[in-house]
């Protein structure tokens, strides 16, 4: 009985058989069927023992796979039926790719790449795991993923350098290994206002201004220390909290003029108190929002609801600049002691317990915990969105956070957004429509009183 095939058929049949013999020729003339002599492995950049091979329309590889002795480790259908091949032992992954290649069977044949985590930084306490509010992984009791997922966030920005952070605080350490590079310079090299002093040092002699500028902006991939949410930035110190982290309103509001007159976009405000609702507070506030800046404040560690027991200045809700924030663990939980609200609180962040920057020398470090933390994260990435974003105004960059956020069953009813900070929800998100604006609120109470700093 004679066997009779359709043109077509004998066509791609003998045309295969070339192909194959094609190969054949080329196996043999490289000395394998066994092992392939061909190009030194050992390159880090991908496995020497794998490839990867895609077919093209209508090829089957089967008998060019078995001709050559490899094994399909995996095959995907739905990607035009790419293969992984593993490399047999003794031969070389650039001998494989170069037949795969050369019979004319595949679309592609290429290397199985090595590629590393998302652009984590080489910081010697990110990487020990100190930093469970970038990165949690679930070290010490905590839960992986409970945290801003700035491992992800920073593969589309880690660079504020445009954008003038304000620390309104107890001054920064601005010699600091992590702080130095970072900070922001006047014209005659001073780096913001000591209120306290009368002068133009703002060095931190408690530090707290220095613990929250690193986590705004402590410099990222210098090997050294700790990273900040900004891995550049340009960071203000402006002191107006004494020795013993106290301070007054009209020391905060020369200070929040200072930030404006001097082309800060993003104040930070860890501080606050319930005994006053400053009108001259308030109008400084929204003297800085007409200047299209943002103000993070703390909502304040007292555990009440702030919507009821009002926190100053984190309460003034009816000025669209102000971002109010409480704070979370490292379970997603809201702690016993972080104030909250439905309405004077806008999101939580990581607060408890938080590792960086201290005042103590050039590379000293400590633990703290407080919503002055979580709010420096948020500031941090307020600046972060401000320079990824330019041409967003403040209500446009709060908008993105709070669309942003990682909804949280600890958070409900808790905040504004019932999330935690997720920044890289926040950089992946479009611009924000332009919301409408707010009343004013007026008060009528004095000013004056004494400011202590949000720990």
């Amino acid at each position: 009985m004679r066997t009779c095939w359709p043109l077509r058929s004998a066509r791609t049949a003998t045309r295969l058989f070339s192909k194959l013999l094609c190969v054949a020729v080329t196996v043999a003339s490289l000395g394998v069927l066994g092992r392939f002599n061909a190009l030194a492995q050992g390159s880090p950049d991908f496995n020497p023992d794998r490839i990867l091979v895609k077919p093209k329309t209508g090829a089957d590889l089967s008998a060019l796979n078995k001709l050559l002795g490899v094994q399909v480790l995996d095959a995907f259908p739905a990607i035009g039926g790419l293969q992984i091949i593993q490399v047999p032992m003794g031969g070389t992954a650039d001998a494989l790719i170069n037949i795969y290649q050369q019979s004319g069977l595949v679309q592609y044949a290429e290397h199985d790449f090595a590629v590393q985590a998302l652009n984590d930084p080489n910081d010697f306490y990110y990487q020990q795991g100190n930093l469970w509010n970038f990165k949690n992984t679930g070290q010490n009791g905590g839960t992986p993923g409970a945290d801003i997922h700035a491992s992800v966030a920073w593969t589309f920005a880690t660079n504020a350098s445009s954008v003038v952070v304000a620390v309104v605080d107890t001054g920064v350490r601005y010699t600091h290994e992590d702080l130095g590079a970072n900070m922001w310079a006047d014209t005659d090299g001073t780096h913001g206002i000591n209120v306290v002093a009368g002068d133009s040092n703002p060095w931190d002699d408690y530090g707290h201004g220095s613990h929250v500028a690193g986590i705004i902006g402590a410099v990222g991939d210098n090997g050294v220390g700790v990273v900040g949410v900004c891995w550049s930035a340009k960071i203000m110190a402006c002191k107006f909290l004494d020795s013993t982290g106290n301070g007054t309103i009209s020391g905060a509001i020369e200070c929040i003029d200072y930030a404006r007159a001097h082309g800060a976009k993003v104040i930070n405000a860890s501080w606050g108190s319930f005994t006053f609702a400053s009108q001259a507070l308030h109008d400084s506030i929204a003297s800085a929002r007409d200047a299209d800046i943002i103000f993070v404040a703390a909502a304040g560690n007292s555990g009440v609801n702030n919507d009821v027991t009002p926190l100053y200045p984190a309460s003034y809700s009816d000025l669209d600049n102000v971002v109010s924030v409480a704070a979370t663990d490292h379970n997603d939980l809201l702690p016993s002691w972080s104030d909250y609200g439905a309405t004077n609180v806008s999101l939580a962040a990581p607060g408890t317990p938080i590792y960086s920057c201290w005042n103590g020398s050039d590379s000293d470090y400590e633990y703290d915990s407080g919503t002055s933390m979580a709010c420096a994260h948020v500031t941090g990435a307020c600046a972060l969105l401000r320079a990824h974003f330019p041409n967003e105004n403040h209500q446009q960059i709060i908008q993105q956070i709070l669309n942003g956020t990682d909804p949280l069953p600890s958070l409900t009813g808790k905040c504004k957004s019932g999330g935690r900070l997720d920044l890289a929800k926040a950089l992946g998100t479009l611009p924000a429509p332009i919301p409408t604006p707010l009343p004013l609120l007026h008060l009528n109470l004095a000013a004056g009183g004494i400011l202590p700093a949000i720990k």
